[in-house]
C-alpha cells in the first residue's frame, strides 16, 4: 500500500470510529453528559476537549499546507451544542486530511506536545477518537474498536511520552506481537493492545503482566 493508499485507508477507519463514537454522543442528554467519567472529568469534559484537539489539528494541518478556510467556531461549546460541534470538528479534519498527501514525506506538524509526519496525523486522531470513546466509561469499550485503530492509540501515546522524555525504562510485549524498548529498555510489561492502551491512558492495570511494578505514568490529556 503506498503513501496516499495508506491515508486514505486511515481516513475511512476514522470515518467508522468517529460514526461509532457520534452514535454514543447523539444519545447523551445534558444530565449524562455532565455525568462522571474517567480520570474525574465529566463526559462534557472529555468530548468538548477531543473537539478542540480536532479543530486544533485542522488549523495545524491547514497552515502547512497554505490552506485558509473561514470557519465560523463557537468559543464556547454549550451543552445544548455538543453533538453539532462534534459533527463540525470531524468535518472540517476531513476536509483538511484530504490536503496531507501534497505535504513533503517529511513535513512535522506540531500537535500539543509533539509533532507528526503527515502520514501520523490520521492515525493520531483516530487515537483521539477511540481513547476519547473509551474515557467516557459508557457501555462501549475499546475492544470493539478495530485492531488497527487500537494500535493507533498506542502508538499516539507512546510517540507522545518519547517526544517529550516521558518514557519509563521498560521493554512492552503484546499478544499480537508488537514489540517496543522504551528508554534502552528494562522491565517486562505483556498483555493484549487494548489493555495497553488503557493503562498508557488512564494507567488502569487491567490484566496486563508486569515483570516489576512501573512508576505511574503521566495521564493522557
Amino acid at each position: 500500500m503506498n503513501r496516499i493508499e495508506r491515508i486514505y485507508s486511515d481516513v475511512s477507519r476514522l470515518g467508522r470510529e468517529t460514526e461509532m463514537l457520534d452514535a454514543v454522543v447523539i444519545m447523551l442528554s445534558d444530565e449524562l453528559l455532565e455525568r462522571e467519567a474517567a480520570n474525574g472529568n465529566s463526559q462534557y469534559d472529555i468530548i468538548v476537549s477531543l473537539i478542540h484537539k480536532g479543530f486544533a489539528l485542522v488549523d495545524e494541518v491547514n497552515q502547512a499546507t497554505g490552506h485558509a478556510p473561514n470557519y465560523d467556531r463557537p468559543d464556547t461549546i454549550e451543552l445544548a451544542n455538543v453533538t453539532t460541534a462534534f459533527r463540525d470538528a470531524h468535518q472540517q479534519f476531513m476536509a483538511a486530511a484530504a490536503l496531507l498527501p501534497s505535504l513533503p514525506v517529511d513535513t512535522q506538524i506540531k500537535h500539543g506536545d509533539v509533532h507528526l509526519y503527515p502520514g501520523q496525523v490520521v492515525p493520531q486522531r483516530i487515537a483521539e477518537v477511540v481513547l476519547t470513546h473509551e474515557d467516557l466509561l459508557s457501555a462501549w469499550s475499546i475492544e470493539e474498536a478495530d485492531p488497527d485503530s487500537v494500535l493507533d492509540a498506542v502508538e499516539a501515546m507512546l510517540r507522545r511520552m518519547e517526544q517529550n522524555a516521558q518514557s519509563p525504562s521498560v521493554t512492552i510485549n503484546t499478544e499480537e506481537g508488537d514489540s517496543w524498548i522504551l528508554g534502552g529498555g528494562g522491565p517486562r510489561i505483556y498483555g493484549d493492545r487494548e489493555n495497553l492502551a488503557v493503562w498508557l491512558s488512564r494507567g488502569a492495570i487491567g490484566d496486563l503482566e508486569f515483570e516489576q511494578p512501573i512508576e505511574r505514568l503521566p495521564i493522557w490529556a
